[in-house]
This record gives structure tokens, sequence and C-alpha cells, in this order.
């Protein structure tokens, strides 16, 4: 079967049934040649973790979607599921899903996992977007897997209908950072794949020299090295080429209607000031 719009690989995303964040950001993430296919899991589970064990419980079902479609690696765009089954469940059934569907499977979770090693980073602080609960049982999650937690501060949703997660706008992460500056942590994540976090990483990269990162940049990340086979050594330099939003800040100015951020010339000056009306040719 063709591919011919995914020349550098065809990336098949499962997203939560209501997330309206993973998709658009993954899209803005993912260099040309790259594409995707998107289905959407689903639940009629009546709490957030029912709902996110349900999207676990029936991957391989949600999978089928995709048919035999020439998909190079399954990306589940969700996080908090992985805190409800925990980190051993978790690994078993990645690996046994990646046995039978025949292509490797990462999720948001196991992709800052992998890049939070690609960094080097141990003492990690996090920015939840989760209500109480789901929010301890994400601590627990990151202290298992041998990473020491210095500081956990979570997000306030506005009042509203539907998932909490997804009534947080792109302002909402980056308004906490300043507060971990003296965290002293090695890296900050911006949990969730269902809060907008692109602004935030474009205009933040780093807080008090820790890196910043989300789930859905490390997922984005470690699906495209997953399509190079490197999926158990990554690279470094594309997880800080990936940082640095060099290769994809122009297309986020793009889809928000901004003009672009970079406005220096290669010598370092600022560009001329376009004319005013009185220095126009007539």
């Amino acid at each position: 079967m063709s591919a011919f719009y995914a020349p550098q690989g065809l990336v098949g995303l499962l997203v939560p049934q209501a997330n309206t964040t993973v998709e658009p950001e993954c899209s803005l993430l993912w260099p040309p040649g790259v594409a995707m296919l998107v289905a959407r899991m689903t639940s009629a589970g009546a709490t957030i973790e029912a709902r996110l064990a349900d999207y676990h419980e029936a991957l391989e079902e949600h999978a089928r979607q995709f048919a035999d479609a020439p998909v190079g690696v399954l990306a589940v765009g969700v996080t908090g599921a992985s805190y409800v089954v925990g980190p051993e469940a978790e690994d078993r059934r990645l690996a046994a899903w990646t046995g039978r569907l025949g292509r490797p499977v990462t999720n948001a979770a196991c992709a800052l996992v992998a890049a939070l090693h690609t960094l080097g980073a141990r003492r990690v602080a996090l920015v939840s977007p989760y209500p109480e609960s789901l929010t301890r049982l994400s601590a627990t999650y990151w202290q298992a897997r041998g990473f020491e937690l210095v500081r956990v501060r979570r997000l306030e949703s506005p009042p509203g209908p539907g998932h909490p997660v997804y009534r947080l706008d792109g302002a909402a992460a980056g308004s906490v950072l300043t507060e971990l500056a003296d965290a002293g942590a090695d890296a900050v994540i911006l949990l969730g794949t269902g809060m907008p976090t692109l602004t935030t990483l474009a205009s933040q990269p780093r807080v008090a020299g820790a890196a910043v990162l989300s789930s859905t940049l490390a997922l984005a990340w470690h699906a495209l090295e997953c399509l190079q086979g490197r999926q158990h050594a990554p690279s470094p330099a594309t997880l800080q080429d990936m940082l640095s939003a060099r290769a994809w800040r122009h297309r986020l100015d793009e889809r928000l209607g901004h003009r672009p951020q970079s406005c220096t010339a290669q010598d370092g000056t600022a560009p001329p000031a376009a004319p005013g009306p009185d220095q126009r040719h007539p």
C-alpha cells in the first residue's frame, strides 16, 4: 500500500476521544515528509480514571482502525493511562503489543521517560493539569520510574463542562514556570497531552537551566526515533533540536496567525523597519 505523502514515515496516532490538542500539536512538531493517520480511543467510563484504564485495555482494538495501512509506529497520545496501570504492567503490555502488531508502540509517558534519560535528567518538577487524585498517581508513577520529584505544581482549570484538562488554554502551563525556578530540577515536565503547550515551549524552553518538555513533544520526538529504528538508543541531537523549537516555531506562528518570532538577520541585527507612509515612493 502506498504512503505517497509520507516519504519519511507514517505514524498511527491514537488520541483520547475528546482531546483537541495532541493531533494539532503533533502536526506542527513533525517535519515535512512525516504524515499521520489518527484514530480515536473511546470509553463510556464514568470517571477519568475509568476512561484512562479503558483506553489502555482496549489499545489493540483501537489500533485495528488502521487496518493494513503502512504505519511505521503506533503512538498513543495519552499520558494519564500510564499512571493508572503503573510502570510494570505498562512495559509488559507495550512489549507485547509491539510483538503482536509488528511495529514499535510508544506512548506519551514512556516517551517522556526516554527523553529524560536522553537528557540525563534525574531531578524533575511536574506541572499537572489533572485533578488531585490523578496528580497523586502521576507522582507515584514518576518516582517508580526512578526520578526524584523536587516539585509538583497542579493547575486549576476554569469552570465549565467536560474534562478539566481540556479547559486549559495555551497560557496555563507557562503561567507557573517562574514558580519552579528555585526547585533545583534538571527538567520540568508539562503533563497531559490535552493541555496546549507549544507556545510555552517556544517561549520558555528552559527554567533556571532546566529543560522544559511536554507529553506531546516527547511523544512526537520518540515516534520519529521509532521510525528511524532508534527507539532503544534515541538521539540526543534530535531531542535538543525539537526542544529548541527551531524547526517548528514558524509552523506554530502560522497556525495561530502570528508574525514569525525570529526577526533577526544572520549578523544578529534586526531587519530595517518598514517605511512609514511619508517614506514610501509615490
